[in-house]
């Protein structure tokens, strides 16, 4: 496997693992922790 493809497969995997996060820490609670990420946290 190409160098290139392997920080592709990386990628993809970070950036979903981004939008993950940032959602559940828009959709949860107002204290609502997710990795040490508060809502305020993910909005600024």
């Amino acid at each position: 496997m190409k160098l290139s493809k392997i920080f592709h497969v990386v990628s993809i995997i970070a950036g979903s693992a981004g939008v993950i996060t940032f959602a559940s820490a828009i959709l949860g609670g107002d204290d609502n922790l997710v990795f040490g990420i508060t809502k305020v946290d993910a909005l600024l």
